[in-house]
């Protein structure tokens, strides 16, 4: 039996939402990337999508943190980019993606065509993310070290499955909604470091959409899309062996229970945290003095370190992908924040200085099938004068084992009403409810 043969009935039913632990992580997840559209609308290549796409695609859609309404499915892509626009949104392991970036956004905009319960996008949504999940561990990392970005691959078969889900599609439309989502399936790391890279996540939001649309409309992939010789998998997957394993364990147990959510605190990317946690122990360390910095050394697995080039950054977006510059605002006390990112602070000339000073050691991956390794933590080493402090980090806050809770979502996004949209579950029109608080 095909994958596609396989997800279709699986995403028609849909993911089993009982558990009260994956249901908050699906509430919290739902409303920190409320958040970060909120917020990702500032940023100047969301601006320049609005005033690309007013013109061409009208519609009553909106685009969060803004007058502006789109069209469904460009407004899906908006959405999807602004809440990925500041690296600030969360991030799951099994499939190495930001996955609420391309779900959230999709199910709104499909939500906006048609009236759905908060309860019934609940469900699409733990639909959508185990589909990314099992496909994404089918993939395996050499998927993504290959170069593809996989919130803009699996991203669109994830949202595909929501949004297939959230209509009401059955197992043959279902599974065709994920065979057409693969024809669209695309990012590229090369495009990190620039805007480009959160319009990958608004790109598999639209793709989702478009996806479940036709296949209601009777269009057809080819059910042997996924696992052909020729196929998603083999073609983008280098080592892929023919291995579809992982859908045995379909919703079996669901993978929000089995490896969770990342709701990140910083505006950067997720390899970036452990040591930005390392740095923060440091700081907080008696007699720890930043201006008597001699040496820095960060130690972190290489192929973290191979797309974090950007040693000096020259640009917001290069910047949240500097190791450097997210070490240096830390041990300067400054944090890695929005309003750091949003005053240029990698301009600093005390930053410069200390990022002078500073060496990063990528080490061989230990385990190269798992994006992070608790057996493995990175690894910092400040050294002032005579004196050397040292931490280490395992889990970065914000991961399922140290979850930020309503409360770390709340200390993000100070001007969200964050209690009132954590009732979104029990919205009878989920779209209108959300738009109406925010």
């Amino acid at each position: 039996m095909s994958a596609i043969a396989r997800l279709g009935p699986f995403v028609s039913k849909g993911c089993a939402t009982d558990d009260p632990t994956l249901r908050q992580r699906v509430v919290d997840a739902f409303v920190d990337t409320i958040g970060c559209m909120s917020v990702g609308a500032r940023a100047e290549a969301v601006q320049g999508l609005c005033r690309a796409f007013e013109p061409i695609a009208p519609g009553t859609s909106p685009v969060f943190g803004t007058p502006v309404t789109l069209g469904p499915a460009m407004a899906a892509l908006v959405n999807g980019a602004s809440a990925h626009a500041w690296d600030l949104d969360d991030w799951e392991d099994m499939g190495n993606t930001h996955p609420s970036a391309a779900l959230v956004p999709a199910i709104l905009a499909a939500a906006s065509l048609r009236r759905c319960s908060g309860e019934r996008a609940l469900t699409a949504y733990a639909t959508g993310f185990e589909v990314i999940a099992r496909l994404g561990a089918m993939a395996t990392l050499g998927h993504y070290q290959a170069g593809f970005h996989v919130t803009g691959t699996l991203g669109a078969l994830g949202a595909a499955a929501a949004v297939a889900h959230l209509m009401r599609l059955d197992a043959d439309q279902s599974g065709h909604a994920v065979a057409l989502a693969a024809s669209q399936a695309m990012g590229l790391t090369a495009q990190f470091g620039s805007d480009a890279k959160a319009l990958q996540a608004g790109l598999a939001a639209k793709a989702g959409l478009l996806s479940a649309q036709m296949a209601a409309a009777g269009i057809r992939g080819k059910e042997t899309v996924l696992d052909a010789p020729r196929g998603f998998f083999a073609a983008l997957c280098p080592g892929w062996e023919s291995d579809t394993s992982h859908l045995d364990r379909l919703g079996d147990p669901p993978a929000l229970l089995e490896g969770g959510i990342y709701v990140k605190r910083h505006p950067s990317c997720a390899y970036t945290h452990r040591l930005i946690s390392c740095a923060e122990i440091i700081a907080r360390t008696p007699d720890f003095a930043p201006e008597a910095i001699t040496a820095v050394t960060a130690i972190l697995p290489d192929f973290h370190h191979a797309i974090l080039p950007y040693a000096e950054p020259q640009t917001r977006t290069e910047a949240l992908f500097s190791l450097e510059f997210c070490i240096s605002q830390t041990l300067l006390g400054r944090g890695v924040s929005l309003g750091a990112l949003e005053r240029a602070a990698w301009r600093d000339a005390d930053g410069r200085a200390l990022r002078q000073r500073m060496t990063v050691r990528p080490e061989p991956a230990r385990n190269p099938h798992m994006p992070i390794d608790p057996e493995q933590p990175d690894r910092l080493l400040v050294t002032c004068g005579d004196r050397t402090f040292a931490a280490e980090c395992a889990w970065p806050e914000g991961a399922p084992a140290r979850s930020l809770g309503a409360d770390g979502i709340a200390a993000k996004f100070p001007d969200l009403p964050i209690d009132a949209l954590s009732g979104w579950t029990d919205a009878g029109d989920v779209a209108e409810y959300v738009a109406s608080v925010c």
